[in-house]
């Protein structure tokens, strides 16, 4: 097993959440791409810190620099759990992710929010892929969140 740092960033943008509000619940859903169905992953999902983060841009690197929550939720796959192409998979809970950040100076119902998902370990023999936003708008992350305002 190779061991490397690759991330995937999401933005979802108008996060219509008061600040303060209790989170409920919290997950991320993505759509497997038919590119990558079957690698070991461990991943840490959380959330960057900045109160209304800028759009990645062509620097991928941004992603890495920004602040990351010290809540986080692991998210592991392993070989034998593969995914199928264009079907939907949900993350394990990440409220007390979300929680920090609304709980954070400066959060406003309507910023943006940053969940980037790191991985530490991958099977170079194959790869996991979800879809982006550019890849297709359709297939692209959904952040669900359960909250009951302040």
């Amino acid at each position: 097993m190779g061991v490397g740092l690759h991330l995937a960033g999401m933005r979802f943008n108008n996060v219509t959440i008061p600040p303060g509000s209790a989170i409920k619940s919290a997950s991320l859903k993505i759509c497997a791409h038919p590119n990558g169905l079957g690698a070991q992953v461990d991943g840490v999902i959380k959330v960057k810190r900045p109160t209304m983060p800028a759009t990645f841009g062509a620097n991928s690197r941004a992603m890495a620099q920004l602040t990351a929550t010290t809540a986080s939720a692991a998210w592991k796959w392993a070989e034998d759990q593969p995914w199928s192409a264009n079907e939907w998979y949900e993350s394990p809970e990440i409220g007390t992710v979300v929680q920090e950040i609304v709980n954070r100076p400066g959060w406003a119902s309507g910023n943006s929010l940053v969940i980037i998902y790191t991985i530490d370990q991958i099977n170079y023999k194959d790869e996991r892929r979800f879809w982006s936003f550019d890849g297709d708008p359709t297939k692209a992350a959904q952040l669900v969140i359960t909250h009951q305002p302040k």
